[in-house]
Formats: structure tokens, C-alpha cells, sequence
């Protein structure tokens, strides 16, 4: 029986990571039918529209073989013949569970649209009655989560602020953590604003129009969903469009897309550009970098017109933090932070989780967890970290990145590419994307003897123990989700 269940929930388990996208899932479930990978490697989540779904598609898995009897040629059918194929409709449906689910989904997605509606609108009256609340909406195809917590973290030295938790950025989450958690006295409210599709970001700003955005980058991150990057770009500038009229706006001016595209979209609104490096459209320009490789973080100062403001100490590891301590230095600026807080604000500030956090294990090797990271620039910044330990051993694993579409073949012989002129071994995770990566290694020179493969993630880390020597650093960029193959 627990088989069956297991059976059962897997599909639903599916369902769940593609966002209850009905056609990605049709595909993803044929592919899975005869797979032999699995392994749950997250929860399943049974929020109620899990469990109605659940609820219904097995009683659809008893009631749909029971419609054979409207068959003609059914009611002259001998006994025997008629349970024989009543137990195969059964099985035919047991194993391929993901049908009643589809139809689950199809019949209850008029209330589901209907709940989201409902719980929307009452998320918009109360914002609208927090009238002095000032929202900062943060989008970009990579470094939301991490512009977000440190903008927060410099803003709550200050302000009363909130900020939309780990990884919610969907209309109905956030609509949510506005009716269940949001605190009536909040002055600034951090928005991390997600998006698969062209008018995600609309419908999120029509939620919670920004004050001040935000927007971080733009690369081929989700690339299989948005279609092109010409979707991709004009999904991210929906974040300009639909922020409020007099709205600030804060651009990354290292991202050539947004550079090339921003003044199409702009308005009449200001906008202010940060950078990680000296550019002449950023206010700050960083100086005196000092990497510390022991892993406690990064010191630099930011220059502007002559004025120094710093020196900045904070426990963030890659040299993109520079980026996003200039935007969030900006922005404390816009709302009338001093010196001294935002310096605090930066120092008080940690990686949030699996985004190039470092760990120390016995035999002083460092560990750094950026398995989060899912995006062709956050690879290239997790290379170049790894990098910058010049005394030590240094090891790269990975599985690849997901959703690169017609891209995968360049972007993963690429990371390969980049691959061989740092690391000294690399550990390859078997999926449709490793082989790139191997194929850039070998062309680029790298031995083939400092490559090795493993057929899962707990195969590699099992394996570890005869592979970490005294001194070196490891990085794990990306976890693969059980949703790809």
C-alpha cells in the first residue's frame, strides 16, 4: 500500500516543482515513466491545493474505469470480461496517475483562479490602507535574494522594515505574507519580485507598486520558460514599466542588457545606476578590494566625485557584493541613512543560505555551498571565488543549470571552458548538461584524470572522503532539481 502511495505522491511531488504548470508536467511525466531517478531530494509541500488535488485524482482513479459502462458493447460483456477490464482501466490509471491529476487540475482551476483573486485583492486593500508604507520592488534573472537581504539589512538601521521571506516571490505567496505577516507598522517593504513568463512582473507590480526598483541583471536564466532572451529582457523591464509613476529606479550598470535597453522603458522616472567595478554611469567606483582568504569576506571602499565612503567590511565572498553593496549604499542615501549606518548595515549583513556560504571541516578544508545558484553569471562569479584561493587545492562540483534551452551546449561548454583555467579537479554530476561541461574542460587542455563523475549527488559525497585532502577548498555550485533529467 505504501508503494502505491509513494507511487502516487511522486507525480504529485512533480506537479508541485514545475508550479502546477500543466503542460511542462505532461512532458516531465513521460519522461519520468520509465526513469530510474526517483529520489526526493525536497518535500512535498500538502498546502490545501496539494491535498484537493491529491483528494480528487484518486477518487477520479475509481470513478473514471466505471465509465466503460456507458460502452455498448460493455453491458453484453460477460462477468468475468467486465471486472478483467475495470482492473486494467484501474492499473492503466495507477500507473499513470499523472492523468487524473491533469484532470484534477483542469476541473479545479476555476476555483483555484477564483481563490488567488479573492486573496490578491484583499492583500492590495491592505497595503492601500498603510499609506506612508513605501515599497522597494527587486527583480533581475539572478542576485534577487542577495540584493534583498542586504538592502534590508542596511534600511532596518533606521526604518521599521519587512521583506518578503527566503524565496517567496509569487503573487499569491506574497499576497499571503501581506495578509498573515506583514506588520501594520511597516515603513519600507522589500519585494522580491519572480518571473517564467512575460507578465509576471506586471501582475506582481500591480500587487505591490514600487517606489523604488530595482533591477539586477539580466542573462539567459530560464531561458527554456521565457522562449528568448528578447522575452526575458522585456519581462525583467516590466519592474520600470508598472512602478509607480514617480517612481526611483536603481540599474546594474555591469549588465550590458540593461544598459543597451533601460531608456526605452524609463518614463520620467530617476535613475540611479551601482556597479561592481569602476564605470562611469555608477555614483560609487570601488577601490583598495582586499580578498581575505581565510573566508571571512571582502574589504573595499567606494569612491564618488573624490569622496570616499567605507571602508566596507562584510562577510560575502564573491566580488559581485560590491555591486550590491553600491546599490543598497545608494539607496540608504535616497532615504536619508548616514555613513556610519549604512557601513553597519553592510557589516551586519550574511549570505543568505546555499549563495557561496563558506564552511570550515577538519584538515582545514573550506567549504563553500552555492547550491542555490542556478544562472550562467552566478556560475562565472563561483569560478571566479574559487579563484581567488591561490595557496590552496581548488575543486569544483556540479551537476550544470537547468532551463537554458537552445542555449545548454554553448553556456555549459563555456563554464567548462572557464573551468580549466582555475580548478584543479572537477567532480561531474551525470545529467543532460554534464557532458558539455566535460567536453569544454578536455578541449581547453584540462586532464582528463582531474575529471570524475558520479551518477548522483549522494554518490559524490560519499565518495568525498577519498578525495578531500588537508588545505584544499571545494565549491558545490547548483543543486539539480528532481524535476529534470
Amino acid at each position: 500500500m505504501s508503494s502505491f502511495f509513494n507511487h502516487f505522491t511522486f507525480f504529485l511531488y512533480l506537479f508541485q516543482l514545475e508550479n502546477y504548470s500543466r503542460f511542462r508536467f505532461l512532458k516531465l511525466s513521460f519522461s519520468r515513466l520509465f526513469s530510474s531517478k526517483n529520489l526526493r531530494r525536497q518535500e512535498l509541500v500538502f498546502t490545501l491545493k496539494a491535498v484537493l488535488l491529491f483528494s480528487l485524482s484518486v477518487l477520479l482513479l475509481f470513478f473514471l474505469p466505471l465509465l466503460i459502462f456507458w460502452f455498448p458493447f460493455f453491458k453484453t460483456a460477460s462477468l468475468f470480461l467486465k471486472i478483467f477490464i475495470l482492473f486494467l482501466s484501474f492499473v492503466f490509471l495507477s500507473y499513470f496517475f499523472f492523468l487524473p491529476l491533469l484532470i484534477s487540475s483542469w476541473l479545479l482551476s476555476p476555483f483555484d483562479f477564483l481563490a488567488k483573486k479573492f486573496i490578491v485583492s484583499r492583500a492590495k486593500k491592505k497595503l492601500s490602507r498603510l499609506s506612508k508604507i513605501k515599497i522597494i520592488g527587486i527583480t533581475g534573472s539572478y542576485g534577487k535574494t542577495t540584493m534583498k537581504e542586504m538592502i534590508f539589512s542596511v534600511l532596518s538601521e533606521k526604518f521599521k522594515v519587512a521583506k518578503t521571506p527566503e524565496n517567496i516571490n509569487t503573487p499569491l505567496g506574497i499576497a499571503r505574507f501581506i495578509l498573515k505577516e506583514l506588520p501594520p507598522e511597516t515603513e519600507i517593504f522589500i519585494v522580491e519580485m519572480g518571473a517564467y513568463k512575460k507578465g509576471d512582473i506586471k501582475e506582481l507590480c500591480l500587487l505591490a507598486p514600487p517606489d523604488v526598483a530595482v533591477l539586477t541583471g539580466i542573462n539567459e536564466s530560464h531561458l527554456e520558460r521565457f522562449g528568448n532572451l528578447a522575452n526575458t529582457i522585456s519581462a525583467k523591464f516590466e519592474i520600470v514599466r508598472f512602478s509607480k509613476n514617480n517612481a526611483s529606479v536603481f540599474f546594474n550598470a555591469d549588465d550590458s542588457k540593461i544598459v543597451a535597453n533601460f531608456e526605452k522603458y524609463l518614463g520620467n522616472r530617476k535613475v540611479f545606476f551601482f556597479s561592481s567595478k569602476p564605470n562611469h554611469l555608477s555614483k560609487f567606483n570601488p577601490r583598495g578590494l582586499k580578498f581575505l582568504e581565510d573566508g571571512s569576506g571582502l574589504e573595499f571602499i567606494l569612491s564618488s566625485s573624490g569622496q570616499d565612503l567605507g571602508p566596507f567590511k562584510t562577510g560575502f565572498l564573491p566580488s559581485y557584493i560590491i555591486g550590491v553593496v553600491s546599490a543598497s549604499a545608494l539607496i540608504g542615501q535616497f532615504f536619508g541613512l548616514s555613513e556610519q549606518e549604512i557601513l553597519r548595515g553592510v557589516f551586519e549583513a550574511r549570505p543568505a543560505p546555499h549563495r557561496l556560504n563558506l564552511s570550515r571541516r577538519g584538515n582545514n578544508i573550506l567549504v563553500i555551498d552555492d547550491s542555490y545558484n542556478g544562472n550562467p553569471e552566478g556560475v562565472k562569479e563561483a569560478v571566479s571565488t574559487l579563484e581567488r584561493f591561490s595557496s590552496r587545492r581548488k575543486i569544483f562540483a556540479t551537476p550544470g543549470l537547468v532551463e537554458m534551452g537552445k542555449d545548454m551546449e554553448r553556456v555549459h561548454f563555456g563554464i567548462g571552458r572557464d573551468l580549466s583555467r582555475v580548478a584543479d579537479l572537477v567532480l561531474l554530476i551525470k545529467t543532460s548538461a554534464s557532458g558539455f561541461i566535460k567536453k569544454g574542460l578536455l578541449e581547453s587542455g584540462f586532464s582528463a584524470e582531474n575529471i570524475k563523475e558520479f551518477n548522483s549527488m549522494p554518490e559524490l559525497q560519499n565518495s568525498l572522503f577519498g578525495i578531500l585532502k588537508e588545505g584544499d577548498v571545494i565549491l558545490f555550485q547548483n543543486d539539480w532539481p528532481d524535476n529534470y533529467l
